[in-house]
């Protein structure tokens, strides 16, 4: 959820493919979706979060599993009270909404999803409450 990553993409990154140095970590790998090179800045946090460097050729989740995963994502949500069928793609979702709820403008957003068209990306955000509300109350006639 801190990267906005496909599963595919996620299952297959290996560790010559995270890089950089403090405050400019990023992920420099070909997408298994459409073949085309990408490269993904990603935060500290998620930095930190994929814990010790292995062996550049080792994948960086080596046990992940799309089954396992989408089991998780059924037991998750109704552990937290949740009712509500979540999958991975849910998780790529979320990012983009967050992402454009903090102000992120959707050109960008469409480029850390790695979206080939702005079309694309517009279908997985939708406009916030919060930001139809500001929106509305930016426009003041001064009478």
């Amino acid at each position: 959820m801190l990267t906005g990553l496909r599963f595919c993409d996620i299952k297959y990154l290996n560790w010559k493919q995270v890089r950089g140095e403090q405050d400019n970590y990023y992920l420099q790998f070909r997408q298994r979706k459409t073949y085309k090179p990408q490269l993904v800045y990603i935060s500290n946090q998620a930095f930190y979060l994929l814990g010790e460097r292995g062996d550049p050729a080792t994948l960086v989740f080596p046990k992940v599993n799309y089954n396992y995963t989408r089991d998780l994502l059924k037991v998750w949500p109704k552990q937290a009270g949740i009712n509500k069928h979540l999958t991975f793609s849910c998780l790529r979702h979320t990012y983009a909404t967050l992402q454009l709820d903090h102000g992120t403008d959707i050109y960008t957003i469409s480029k850390l999803l790695g979206h080939l068209h702005l079309k694309t990306t517009q279908r997985y955000t939708r406009v916030m409450d919060k930001a139809k509300k500001e929106a509305a109350n930016r426009i003041v006639l001064d009478l």
